[in-house]
């Protein structure tokens, strides 16, 4: 039943607006945010090497500080952000669905929490080709892929 209520597009929806709102709030009254996140959502560019990461449980956190808060933005679907990462700080800048950040907080308390994350799962973009492909009946359309070991 709770799951039912943490999958409706319009709790989630709801909750969006809410993390986009206390973000708002957040950034006017504080001088340090910390968002923990679904890492599989978030964006870079340019691209980054996420193995140099540190994601803990499908979760990344982010601590907006300096520089890197003042150069928050809040568009209607993402938070987004300048960061440096790696020892040369490169820069980059970062997107995160508000759908997809399930925690904010200041240095000393939580601010917002949001559990409807846990159900959230990326959608995958399929070519007309893979759908296509997808239909045993179409398979007579497309050549047999041999592996290396067929030779």
């Amino acid at each position: 039943m709770t799951k039912d209520i943490l999958t409706n597009k319009d709790f989630i929806k709801l909750k969006e607006a809410h993390t986009r709102q206390i973000l708002d709030i957040a950034h006017k009254h504080t001088d340090e945010i910390t968002v923990v996140a679904r890492h599989e959502f978030v964006e870079y560019d340019p691209p980054i090497d996420k193995k140099n990461l540190q994601i803990s449980n499908r979760q990344i956190r982010f601590t907006l500080m300096n520089y890197t808060l003042s150069s928050m933005q809040l568009p209607p679907d993402n938070l987004v952000f300048e960061a440096g990462f790696g020892a040369k700080n490169d820069g980059h800048i970062v997107s995160i669905p508000y759908k997809a950040i399930s925690q904010i907080s200041t240095r000393d308390q939580i601010l917002h929490l949001n559990v409807s994350t846990l159900f959230l799962k990326k959608e995958v973009k399929l070519s007309s080709k893979d759908i296509f492909k997808q239909n045993k009946t179409n398979k007579k359309f497309f050549k047999e892929e041999k592996n290396d070991t067929d030779k």
